[in-house]
């Protein structure tokens, strides 16, 4: 009821976590108190990596759906032109479903890798030169590249933050240099790029 801020964020498996777990905190609640209000949820990339029981059983809600209890949330997505983790699947509705997310929240894609959407840009499974027997790599578009994953990842960050800190989430700055690291990840990178080319 606003007089503790709660704060979700997660990656991946880690951000479907997440919607999960307000989930539990809308339905179950701590303790006494039901709903455990979210002051704000950042999602970064969250995948569709479950067994939907709904068709089955009556349970209280949608896997894919922000609980009513969060207040706000931020979903950095991967670009579907980048074609990174296909088979992923994205675990919020919103882009094929009108009502997925109420006006409030924030939804983007970027075009970046699913590693480059979570910080880590070039380390995922798209590559510039790809092994011929490299299906995640082949399954990238050849429109991507370290450089504009790492310019992408640089923006999922500063995006998360800005939202973050305008809802007074307690966010460093980034400061000085702050994304010059990306250009250490490009060397790590390299290492990682296969040597047989197609």
């Amino acid at each position: 009821h606003g007089e503790i801020g709660i704060d979700i964020i997660g990656f991946s498996r880690g951000g479907f976590a997440a919607m999960e777990l307000a989930r539990k905190l809308q339905f179950d609640g701590c303790g006494d108190i039901a709903p455990v209000f979210i002051r704000w949820m950042g999602l970064y990339d969250p995948v569709a990596r479950d067994i939907d029981w709904r068709d089955w059983f009556d349970d209280q809600y949608d896997n894919h759906r922000i609980g009513n209890n969060v207040l706000a949330v931020t979903v950095a997505e991967r670009s579907k032109k980048i074609h990174s983790r296909r088979y992923f699947g994205y675990a919020v509705k919103g882009y094929d479903d009108p009502d997925g997310y109420p006006m409030y929240k924030d939804v983007k894609q970027f075009d970046a890798s699913h590693a480059g959407v979570g910080g880590a840009p070039g380390l995922g499974d798209c590559c510039e030169n790809r092994k011929l027997l490299d299906v995640d790599a082949l399954m990238c578009s050849r429109k991507y590249t370290v450089k504009l994953d790492q310019i992408n990842s640089a923006n999922v960050d500063s995006w998360m933050r800005r939202i973050a800190q305008n809802l007074n989430v307690p966010v460093q700055d980034e400061g000085e240099g702050y994304y010059d690291k990306f250009s250490e990840l490009e060397e790590t990178a390299k290492r990682f790029q296969p040597d047989l080319m197609i």
